[in-house]
């Protein structure tokens, strides 16, 4: 059978179901899920032995492009890397194969949405994502990139993965809370049958890495890259790196340009944007290093944060958000269900291999994007899709057939799927004129299609050229096209400034003028490329911009400066401020600019001054300003909180700090960490321990002026020290000895053993044996009393177990122990354990302790 030549315009509905299965090698094509310029993807069903069946998705190369060599080594190159791959956050690959000539790979299908969707859903809405909920998402996302950059062979050797092609689009959320990264389709690895040469560019434009821009070598940082922009946008609702045109678009990815998320979003917390600028910075070794460490930063910010969110929260979202789609989808999904390999066998056979499956259609959605992504189509309006579901009828019995093709052999275009009830059918619409009158079969709720008439390999062929020409604009035809066009490779600029005074402009960090009076005229500027300027005159605010010149007429650039200089007429103030960046309002109106803040034109008398900025503590005055009078003022914000960054010596000890003034535990953990948001004006308490170490107990007043602190602390190694043993004999008195043969350490004998306080730690000696001797010396004045006592420990979830402050590791836990009073600790800080209990231990008795949350 010839795919390629079997589409019919208008074949299926609006919901992308065929008019009947299509037979596909060992699948049937049930539903078209989408389109792109290379590829088309499908919803089809496999059979297996004893009942088994399966549904998937299959991704087949489009006919147009089924002879391009090149394209078909990178189809098979996606299905060999992802075929590796098996994670929870990572879609899985089932099969490649081919049928008739068509490449194809089988691979898991979800219901549900893209990242896209969700983005256009919340904008269109104006509903800001939680943070929560973005940073659960993006975490997830690392989880499955770390592990694809991680990923080794059989032989143990790194297979290099980069996707290379990390956007919305290739993430896909199911309607069950899953998190799914898709489409390897241009996966770097090594041992790749097909290469990228070096300069040309792979992956959707306006989420690629400065690396990638330049087509030079890349490694997993391009990723973290990518991410950090699909983290961005969901948190603001904005595209970052999105130009007029495809070269604006890599030239602000080239140069970095971008404001900070906060603009967009005043409620991102500081420590998360700190997230988005590392993972966003230009250069790759400053930036995460690997999709771990990224990971690892937000699942820190989350916990820092007092933020929870799981798969559940997740699934709660997309079924709210996408209930009426969610409707469709289960509907679809149990018509699927009914079809039975036999029915669709028979089906074929009766009405023979006809014309079935639907012409490649165009991709609907983001005309950048050139790769085929597998989810369901775009989002349709609630009335469409309840529509939809009336239109489905689903069969009550295994005895299914299909409508037989029209004398001409064309399809109604229409489902036709017809059931044979029995009984209680419902009235029947009157039938669709598309419908052959000669069916012998009852029809029921049928919809009928309009006939789309389109040649879609002429389109997808051109989609594919225009693609490959825009690549090479990119990459350095543009020059060549300009030079052939005959324009000129220079052009001229000139900047009218207002005021005219003397200043200084630069370009492209260059300067062209200096201390120099407007208008400029600068000539030999490159033709078709950003130029960054910047204007400086003393007393006024600099400013730049950027401009491009295309070579013809001189372009004109009329800037504004503002005069920053204190007025010395009229009544008001000049207010100079520390930081800057602050909001100023006065008597509640905001006063615009940057410091120094002029107002000039206020009545004489008291005003209220406020001045704030996030951080830092709002100053508040009111101040008298006499008629005709510009008042100076000055005023230096202090920070409201601080983060503390707590280290130790040696690293990796555990610590606790409390406020003095309310006896609350702020936060523990192990050193170094960063305590975010303590206030200024508390004094707090810092604990230090670890084993072997003494304890160091402190208070630390945070510094008035500072938004951040460092406090190292030093622990000072404990000093071994064993008792003496003592031996008893029968007929003598206690002696001290110095023979280690028949010793009884006292610290093992049941004697008046005190807890010690929380913030100490006991160490037994280094070279007291864990547990008792085998072959213990025979003693007879040894008592039962001398043996030790078992502590069983158990806790859910698993927490650390510390026992006076020695720490025995995580639960389940078996610990031989003296006889005495013991204070055990449970903690996990991930999973909020916390928990302390006192244990009394006899000799030669099992003692168990169980822990639930």
């Amino acid at each position: 059978m010839d795919l390629g030549q079997v589409s019919e315009p208008g074949g299926g509905n609006d919901l992308g179901i065929l008019p009947k299965p299509v037979p596909f090698g060992k699948y049937y094509l049930l539903e078209k899920v989408n389109t792109g310029g290379m590829a088309e993807v499908f919803k089809a069903k496999t059979f297996g032995v004893e009942g088994f069946e399966r549904i998937v998705a299959l991704k087949r190369i489009l006919p147009s492009i089924a002879e391009d060599e090149e394209f078909i080594s990178m189809f098979i190159d996606e299905a060999k890397i992802a075929g590796q791959l098996n994670h929870a956050h990572i879609a899985q690959i089932f099969d490649l194969g081919k049928v008739d000539g068509h490449y194809f790979i089988a691979m898991e299908y979800i219901p549900g949405r893209d990242l896209r969707a969700i983005f256009d859903r919340a904008s269109k809405l104006g509903e800001k994502l939680s943070i929560a909920q973005v940073s659960y998402l993006i975490m997830k996302l690392c989880e499955g990139l770390d592990y694809a950059h991680n990923k080794r062979d059989a032989q143990g050797n790194e297979l290099g993965i980069v996707h290379r092609d990390v956007s919305p689009q290739n993430v896909l959320i199911s309607f069950e809370g899953e998190c799914k990264l898709i489409d390897f389709g241009i996966a770097k690895a090594h041992g790749k049958s097909s290469s990228t040469q070096v300069g040309i560019l792979k992956g959707k434009f306006s989420y690629m890495s400065p690396e990638q821009v330049r087509g030079g070598k890349i490694d997993r940082r391009s990723d973290v890259f990518s991410l950090g922009i699909v983290l961005y946008e969901l948190l603001t609702l904005e595209r970052l790196f999105l130009g007029s045109s495809d070269f604006s678009t890599l030239e602000k990815i080239r140069k970095v340009e971008f404001s900070p998320p906060t603009l967009f979003n005043p409620h991102i917390p500081q420590e998360l944007e700190d997230i988005v600028l590392k993972a966003l910075t230009r250069d790759p070794t400053d930036r995460y290093q690997s999709a771990h460490e990224m990971q690892e930063g937000l699942q820190k910010f989350m916990f820092n944060q007092g933020l929870y969110y799981t798969n559940k929260d997740l699934a709660s979202y997309t079924k709210s958000a996408f209930a009426t789609e969610i409707s469709l989808e289960q509907k679809k999904l149990e018509y699927y269900r009914t079809l039975k390999k036999e029915d669709l066998e028979r089906a074929n056979a009766q009405n023979g291999r006809g014309s079935s499956e639907p012409s490649p259609g165009e991709l609907s959605w983001d005309d950048e994007e050139s790769q085929t992504n597998v989810f369901s189509r775009a989002m349709q309006s609630k009335e469409d899709v309840l529509a939809e579901l009336d239109n489905i009828q689903l069969p009550e019995d295994d005895d299914i057939v299909y409508a037989k093709p029209k004398a001409n052999g064309s399809s109604s275009g229409a489902l036709e799927v017809v059931e044979k009830f029995k009984a209680e059918l419902p009235p029947p619409r009157e039938p669709s004129a598309a419908l052959s009158k000669s069916s012998d079969w009852d029809v029921g709720d049928v919809k009928p299609v309009p006939k789309h008439s389109h040649n879609a390999p002429k389109k997808s062929r051109a989609g594919l050229i225009a693609f490959f020409v825009i690549l090479f604009l990119i990459v350095g035809v543009l020059v060549g096209w300009l030079m052939l066009k005959g324009g000129p490779e220079y052009g001229t600029v000139t900047f009218n400034v207002d005021p005219k005074v003397p200043m200084t402009i630069e370009i492209d960090d260059e300067i062209v003028a200096k201390n120099q009076t407007p208008p400029f005229t600068i000539e030999q500027i490159s033709a078709s490329k950003n130029h960054n300027y910047r204007i400086i005159a003393e007393g006024y605010a600099e400013d730049e911009g950027i401009f491009v010149v295309d070579g013809g007429d001189p372009i004109n650039i009329v800037v504004k400066l503002t005069d920053t200089t204190p007025v010395s007429g009229g009544t008001g103030f000049s207010l100079s401020t520390q930081p800057v960046g602050v909001k100023v309002s006065v008597d509640g109106v905001p006063v615009e600019g940057m410091s120094p803040f002029v107002r000039s034109a206020l009545s004489p008398g008291s005003h209220k001054l406020v001045v704030s900025k996030d951080g830092y503590k709002t100053d508040t005055q009111d101040i008298d300003i006499p008629s005709n009078t510009i008042v100076q003022l000055q005023i230096e914000l202090k920070p409201s909180a601080i983060a503390l960054t707590l280290q130790s010596e040696p690293d990796g000890a555990n610590f606790i700090i409390k406020s003095i003034s309310t006896g609350r535990e702020l936060k523990r953990g192990k050193t170094t960490d960063i305590i975010k948001d303590l206030p200024v004006d508390q004094n707090f308490e810092i604990s230090v321990f670890q084993n072997g170490y003494e304890s160091v107990v402190k208070t630390w007043q945070p510094p008035a002026d500072r938004l951040t602190e460092t406090e190292l602390i030093t622990l000072k190694r404990k000093e071994d020290k064993v008792e003496p043993p003592e031996i008893v004999a029968k007929d003598a008195h206690p002696t001290k000895v110095k023979e280690p043969a028949t010793i009884i350490v006292k610290k093992d004998q049941p004697k008046e053993v005190k807890a010690p306080p929380k913030d100490e730690v006991k160490d037994p000696p280094k070279d007291k044996p864990k547990d008792p001797p085998k072959d213990p010396p025979k003693d007879e004045n040894k008592t039962a009393s001398n043996a030790p006592g078992i502590l069983r420990i158990n806790c859910k979830p698993p927490a650390n177990v510390i026992i006076d402050g020695k720490d025995y590791g995580m639960t389940p836990k078996k610990v031989d122990l003296p006889a005495g009073d013991y204070t055990v600790k449970l903690v996990n800080v991930e999973k909020g354990v916390d928990a302390t209990k006192k244990v009394k231990v006899e000799a030669g008795k099992v003692r168990t302790i169980v822990h639930t949350e």
